[in-house]
């Protein structure tokens, strides 16, 4: 997990702070027009989006090439997601402007001492009009309208594609106009991380604890871009229920912090993809595809009983039974029984 993540102890501790000549890193719980701005929040004030406290990098007074960083190593799972939200505020303006006036920001993930990753890259520029497409609105924040330095607000996410140890980077660099103040503000790091799950594999139907960190707020769990039914346990275990149709591959779990994606495939061992067709009267022959049906000992439509006959492990050939009902068609094996989505009969 990242250490202080929200700022809230009033401090950086957790963090490594490296000012830059002239430069600073604080915690605050506002900042906008009347700290320094000049035009870029236009007489807005940022506020923290999530708690009280976010951090404030001030680039100092030194020229290209001077960064002031703030900076956490962390040890992830592959598939964790981090995710927070920054934004760049320059004293740049109309009337003031300096060349170059292009004052940087950027969030990067490092590994190795190299740049894995820059999530978050902006520049200060008086010259430039709002609506950098890079930039995302946040809610509840006056971003940028009007003329004057743009105020660029971003929500910014990485997901870790191997399992190590990361270095999360904020740094901001006044690049030649010395004499004008620039800041970063850092909000709202999260990092989520669906660690592991047990049991490794199963049939459609039957339930999965996966264990992570951050996972309390879970709106939503996947199977392999199928959306799933589940319950929070705790904040660090997710309950699901593998769905119907599934088929083996990543679980991906949704938070407002970001989506955190398994290390490792769960595999679905007996699960029913499709019927075709979904609908026809009794008497008609229907192709079931899907796994694990090699050893299937009975189908049956909506409880009704129906011959079968198992082309492959992953093919049923089978007929709609005279008075069978609309419904679910049913695959039995030593594995289980799992269910189609609805057949419907004509």
């Amino acid at each position: 997990m990242v250490a202080n993540a929200g700022f809230e102890t009033g401090n950086v501790t957790g963090w490594i702070a490296s000012p830059a000549p002239g430069g600073a890193v604080s915690v605050v719980s506002s900042f906008g027009y009347a700290d320094g701005c000049g035009d870029t929040f236009l007489g807005q004030t940022w506020a923290p989006v999530d708690g009280s406290s976010f951090a404030l990098l001030n680039a100092g007074s030194a020229a290209g090439g001077n960064y002031t960083i703030l900076d956490q190593a962390v040890r992830v799972t592959a598939g964790s997601t981090i995710s927070g939200l920054a934004f760049l505020c320059s004293s740049e303006t109309y009337a003031n402007n300096t060349a170059p006036f292009d004052d940087d920001a950027e969030i990067a993930i490092r590994k190795s001492g190299v740049d894995t990753a820059v999530v978050y890259r902006d520049h200060a520029r008086a010259e430039l009009p709002c609506g950098y497409t890079g930039s995302i609105p946040i809610p509840g924040q006056t971003v940028c309208s009007g003329l004057g330095n743009p105020a660029w607000a971003l929500q910014w996410s990485y997901t870790f594609p191997s399992t190590g140890t990361y270095t999360v980077e904020a740094r901001v660099e006044n690049v030649g106009d010395a004499l004008l103040p620039t800041w970063l503000g850092v909000d709202a790091v999260r990092l989520v991380s669906a660690q592991t799950f047990a049991p490794l594999s199963g049939i459609t139907g039957s339930t999965v604890t996966i264990t992570g960190t951050d996972l309390g707020g879970a709106t939503a769990v996947d199977f392999a871009g199928l959306a799933a039914r589940f319950m929070v346990l705790s904040p660090t275990q997710v309950r699901v229920t593998v769905p119907v149709g599934a088929s083996s591959g990543r679980i991906a779990v949704t938070t407002p912090d970001g989506i955190a994606t398994s290390q490792y495939g769960y595999a679905v061992t007996l699960s029913i993809w499709t019927r075709s067709p979904a609908k026809a009267a009794p008497g008609s022959s229907v192709t079931l595809t899907g796994v694990g049906f090699a050893n299937a000992s009975a189908v049956a439509f909506a409880g009704t009983p129906a011959q079968f006959t198992i082309l492959s492990d992953g093919r049923i050939s089978t007929i709609v039974p005279a008075g069978a009902t609309s419904g679910p068609i049913t695959v039995t094996t030593p594995l289980g029984t799992v269910r189609s989505k609805k057949f419907t009969v004509a």
